[in-house]
């Protein structure tokens, strides 16, 4: 359900959440839905402590089976959203609270929230979260000043890379590496039409001197030689350009493209770089990238 099926929130919880985030004397407001709607069931002030000592109060508004949110000021101007579904709730309740959430959130402002946690059980159960991939989002097995600490530290952790991500990193860090070499050589290279840059083949710059409207010079690095070499020329429309493009191996691309009939060719340069590429051609192709290529049109 959502807030196109009738949930919706009440005037009453605007009206008390509108008040708690101006006095900031408000540490929790309990919502439940009733009637088909979002309304607020109890609250709990802000006491002399900070928000860790005023979590266990908790454990006294919510029940053990009973689905429930959780506006929980934090510090500052910044709230939590908690939504509370226990594991031993009714099934419709589970899924009424899990498909509600967002049109709460949407209602009272999502930027007002910092972070959600989702909770199922109000003891202590076990102290350690688990990452929800779908949701983006963490799940967090109980409300305890322990478990919302740890959670922190895990908001706080590095996230583990994944393979892909390894794989960006590994040729940013080529980049980095190739870009301070240059800059501390004194050297400025584009990727064709500076000699401080790569060669190119005496074909490629056949090509590119005739380079005409309409056309598409294919342009790829000969690794053993680093020089770049023509792959292919085709006479194409402009959005017939990425068809043109090798699908399993990176290439540049030289584009010349009159907007109107009889103006100034404009040269679109493409870098396109397939996932099934060996890291080490991708490394080699976006390092050449890191310049513009600019004056290829004046050599």
């Amino acid at each position: 359900m959502s807030a196109s099926s009738g949930i919706g929130v009440s005037p009453e919880l605007s009206s008390a959440f509108a008040s708690a985030v101006a006095s900031q004397s408000t540490r929790f407001i309990k919502v439940k839905i009733q009637n088909e709607s979002l309304v607020p069931d109890g609250t709990i002030p802000t006491g002399s402590g900070g928000f860790i000592d005023d979590l266990p109060q908790l454990q006294d508004i919510l029940e053990d089976d009973i689905p429930a949110y959780i506006l929980a000021f934090t510090e500052g101007s910044k709230w939590l959203f908690i939504s509370y579904v226990p594991d031993t709730a009714k099934v419709r309740d589970k899924m009424v609270y899990a498909s509600s959430r967002g049109a709460l959130t949407k209602a009272l402002g999502d930027q007002k929230f910092k972070d959600n946690i989702f909770a199922t059980s109000k003891v202590h159960i076990h102290q350690y979260l688990k990452w929800d991939s779908t949701d983006a989002t963490f799940v967090q097995d109980d409300l305890t000043p322990e478990a919302y600490q740890a959670h922190q530290r895990h908001l706080a952790a590095p996230k583990p890379l994944t393979a892909r991500e390894r794989e960006l990193e590994e040729i940013r860090a080529a980049e980095r590496a190739s870009s301070a070499a240059y800059e501390g050589a004194g050297v400025r290279q584009s990727i064709v039409g500076s000699r401080a840059g790569m060669k190119w083949s005496d074909e490629l710059g056949d090509a590119l001197r005739d380079l005409q409207p309409g056309r598409l010079v294919v342009i790829s690095i000969d690794p053993t030689k680093e020089e770049l070499i023509l792959k292919d020329t085709k006479d194409v429309s402009l959005d017939g350009v990425p068809g043109a493009l090798p699908a399993s191996e990176p290439a540049y691309g030289l584009y010349s493209w009159a907007q109107e009939e009889g103006a100034s060719p404009h040269i679109v340069f493409t870098y396109t770089c397939p996932s099934s590429s060996p890291v080490k051609y991708r490394m080699l192709y976006s390092v050449r990238t890191r310049s513009r290529p600019s004056r290829c049109t004046h050599n």
